[in-house]
C-alpha cells in the first residue's frame, strides 16, 4: 500500500513515450515488492517456529523426517520458485518493463503487469494475455519500446513490373505529409524501395517512420490506406495495371 501511494503510477498512461523513467521506476517498485513480500514470509516464518515448542515436542522424530519434509517441499515448490526468479530477472535486464509495447506469440500488446507467476499483457483490441514467467522469460519477443521510441513499419505491397516506382515516391510523399504530424517520425527516413520480385510482380516496401511505438501500427493503417488510393489514381491516370492480375491458384 505504501509503495503504490508513492509511486501513484495507476493514473498515468505508462504506454506513453514520455514516460520512459516512470516505466522503469514501475518495473523496479514490483520487483522489489515481491522481493520484500517472500523475505517477510520466510523471516516471519522462522521467527514463528524458533518461539514456538514444535521442535521441543516433536524432538527426534522430527529431525528424522526433516529431510524428507525437505526435499517434498523443495519439489512441490520448484515451479513457484522458478517464476519468481524469472520476475526478478525480467526486472533486473529490463528486457520488458511495465507498459512497454511488445510482439509477443504475434501479438501486439503492452506490458500491463509483472506477477509472481505470471506477466499480464493487453493485447491491442483490449483483450488480456497471462502468460507464465518462465514461458516469457524463454520466448523471444520483439520490444518496440527499447532503446529509441521511434521505428520504422514497412507497408508491402505486390505491383506489376511495369508499375513506376519514381511516380510511387511522389505519391508516398503526399500520403506522409496527410498523415497526423504525431505519428510521424523522422522524415527523412521516408523511402520507397523494390525489395523483391518473382513471376507475378515486383514488391514495393514503403517505409513509414514513426515517431510512437504506440501509434505506428495506426500510422501504417493510415499510410497503407492513403498508397492503396494513391496507386489507383495512378492507374486511372496512366491507364495501366499497377496490380498483378492472377487468379488464387498463382497467388498461393
Amino acid at each position: 500500500v505504501i509503495l503504490d501511494h508513492l509511486t501513484q503510477v495507476e493514473e498515468t498512461d505508462l504506454t506513453l513515450k514520455e514516460e520512459v523513467h516512470k516505466r522503469t521506476t514501475a518495473t523496479r517498485i514490483s520487483a522489489a515488492r515481491r522481493v520484500f513480500v517472500v523475505a517477510v514470509v520466510l523471516v516471519g516464518g522462522g521467527i514463528f517456529l524458533s518461539q514456538t515448542n514444535v521442535f521441543q515436542n516433536l524432538g527426534l522424530t522430527l529431525l528424522g523426517t526433516a529431510g524428507a519434509v525437505t526435499l517434498v517441499l523443495g519439489f512441490a515448490a520448484r515451479s513457484i520458485l522458478s517464476n519468481i526468479m524469472s520476475s526478478l530477472q525480467i526486472a533486473l535486464n529490463g528486457s520488458a518493463k511495465i507498459g512497454d509495447r511488445i510482439v509477443f506469440n504475434d501479438a501486439l500488446c503492452h506490458v500491463e503487469r509483472i506477477h509472481f507467476t505470471y506477466v499480464q499483457l493487453r493485447d491491442w483490441d483490449g483483450t488480456r494475455l497471462v502468460v507464465p514467467v518462465t514461458e516469457f522469460v524463454s520466448t523471444p519477443f520483439k520490444n518496440w519500446t527499447m532503446q529509441e521510441p521511434e521505428m520504422l513499419r514497412i507497408v508491402k505491397i505486390k505491383l506489376t513490373h511495369t508499375a513506376d516506382v519514381d511516380a510511387l515516391r511522389d505519391a508516398f510523399d503526399k500520403v506522409i505529409d496527410a498523415l497526423d504530424e504525431k505519428y510521424v517520425g523522422n522524415r527523412d527516413d521516408v523511402c520507397v524501395r523494390v525489395a523483391g520480385q518473382d513471376v507475378l510482380g515486383k514488391d514495393v516496401w514503403f517505409l513509414v517512420p514513426c515517431a510512437d511505438p504506440n501509434t505506428s501500427w495506426e500510422a501504417a493503417c493510415d499510410a497503407r490506406e492513403g498508397i492503396m488510393a494513391e496507386i489507383h489514381k495512378l492507374a486511372e491516370k496512366e491507364g495501366v495495371d499497377y496490380f498483378p492480375q492472377a487468379t488464387a491458384a498463382e497467388a498461393s
